[in-house]
C-alpha cells in the first residue's frame, strides 16, 4: 500500500526526479549546457524581466474563472464574458478565453506565456538573429507591445512590454 504522505525535499531544497522525469530532466540539462558552452557568442541578448501574461483557452469558462479566483485567490481585473483578466501579482495577468472568444486562443490548448522585456523591437531582432520563427508582426494596444514566436515542440510564446500606466506593477 502506498503512503499518502507528501515526500520531503532534501535539506538543500533539491527535488529528486525518478523514471522518465529524471531522464527528461537530465536530457534538458545536457541540452542547456551544450548550448551554453558551444553557442555562447551567438546567444541573443534578450533580458527577460519576468512572466507578465498567461493565456488559457477553455471550454469551461465559469469553472476555470472560479478555480483561479476561489482556489488560487487571483483578483478579477475584468470580466467580459467569454474573456476574464485576473491580476496574478505585480505586473502579471492570467487571461482566460472561453467558448466564443474572438481573441484567438484555441480551447483546451496549452497555456501561452508572455515574457516581459524592456524592448520588443530589440527582442524581435535577437529572435530573428537566433533563427526563431516569428508569428506575425509586433502588436500594440494601449501602450502594450507584444510579439508571438514559435518555441520548441511548436509551443507559442511571446515577448511583451507593459506600460507603466498599465497593469499594476507593484
Amino acid at each position: 500500500m502506498k503512503s499518502s504522505a507528501m515526500p520531503v525535499a532534501p535539506d538543500r531544497g533539491a527535488h529528486r526526479l525518478t523514471g522518465s522525469h529524471a531522464g527528461r530532466a537530465a536530457a534538458a540539462a545536457r541540452a542547456v549546457a551544450e548550448v551554453a558552452l558551444t553557442d555562447h557568442a551567438a546567444r541573443p541578448e534578450i533580458t527577460v524581466k519576468g512572466i507578465s501574461w498567461v493565456g488559457i483557452g477553455t471550454g469551461s469558462f465559469d469553472e476555470t474563472v472560479a478555480f483561479f479566483t476561489k482556489v488560487l485567490g487571483l483578483e478579477v481585473a475584468l470580466i467580459q464574458d467569454p474573456v476574464a483578466m485576473l491580476h496574478a501579482g505585480p505586473g502579471a495577468v492570467v487571461e482566460i478565453f472561453g467558448p466564443g472568444s474572438s481573441r484567438g486562443r484555441p480551447l483546451n490548448s496549452p497555456p501561452s506565456v508572455a515574457f516581459e522585456v524592456e524592448d520588443v523591437s530589440a527582442a524581435r531582432d535577437a529572435l530573428v538573429a537566433a533563427g526563431v520563427e516569428l508569428i506575425g508582426e509586433i502588436g500594440t494596444w494601449n501602450g502594450f507591445e507584444w510579439l508571438y514566436f514559435r518555441g520548441p515542440e511548436d509551443y507559442i510564446f511571446s515577448v511583451k512590454t507593459t506600460p507603466e500606466a498599465g497593469w499594476e506593477r507593484s
